[in-house]
């Protein structure tokens, strides 16, 4: 081998040195920055919210389904709902059929749903008032022929 062959290789292994140190550094400083913001985030009273100010009440919605139980079997061409969900929500109950919509005047409502043959999904959601974030149950009814 000549001069030049040898300075070539051991400036590579040099350089690769350099470039494995600098990312091995990189990584560990981002992974101390990862764990200094988790720490601090996990700390009460980290100062999110100012002094004097007292904490917001979030109140949880609900939304129940009596009847039927997801997973029964019947014979009958529809299906009435039942059940429970926070007064002046928006209701609705989609399936592959039909979509049915309702302003809750009270808490408890009834809705007939059309079932097809075989597994049918029923999605209920209820929309609070003044809230963007549904409240989503799914129900499972299966139609059989006796």
């Amino acid at each position: 081998m000549n001069k030049e062959s040898i300075i070539a290789i051991v400036l590579g292994l040099v350089l690769g040195v350099v470039v494995a140190g600098g990312v091995v550094y990189l990584s560990v400083r981002q992974q101390r920055i990862q764990n200094t913001q988790i720490t601090q985030s996990a700390t009460p009273d980290a100062g999110l919210s100012p002094v004097g100010v007292p904490p917001t009440v979030v109140i949880m919605q609900s939304l129940d389904i009596k009847a039927p139980q997801s997973g029964s079997v019947t014979d009958a061409r529809e299906v009435r709902i039942e059940g429970s969900a926070a007064i002046k929500s928006l209701l609705i109950m989609q399936s592959p059929l039909a979509a049915v919509s309702q302003k809750l005047e009270s808490a408890n409502f009834s809705m007939v749903m059309p079932l097809a043959l075989g597994e049918n999904t029923i999605q209920v959601s209820s929309y609070p008032e003044g809230s963007s974030a549904p409240i989503q149950k799914t129900v499972y009814i299966y139609r059989v022929i006796q």
